[in-house]
């Protein structure tokens, strides 16, 4: 029988403090006003970004790879579409 951890072990304090300085880092970087594959990013917040972390990260994947993912994984929000859509106007590309 399967118990849910929660009701076999004792109770779980915790609280947003973290959740909210991370996403408060995300609103205040001067970003997009609407959340975007941007978010994506969150997980290095925290995260030395040295030159061999980047090296061991393009190594792991491909760019056709991420551009596959990307495809399956990530929606387009009404602010980046229409955006896109103000560039492509001016651009006489629509």
């Amino acid at each position: 029988m399967l118990v849910p951890v929660l009701t076999r072990t004792k109770p779980l304090l915790c609280c947003s403090d973290i959740i909210e300085s991370i996403f408060g880092r995300y609103k205040n970087k001067g970003g997009m006003k609407a959340i975007s594959a941007d978010v994506l990013s969150i997980a290095l917040y925290n995260q030395p970004v040295s030159p061999q972390f980047i090296q061991q990260a393009m190594r792991a994947a491909t760019g056709p790879q991420l551009q596959e993912w990307q495809k399956g994984n990530i929606c387009h929000n009404r602010f980046g579409l229409r955006k896109r859509m103000e560039r492509e106007l001016k651009s006489g590309e629509g």
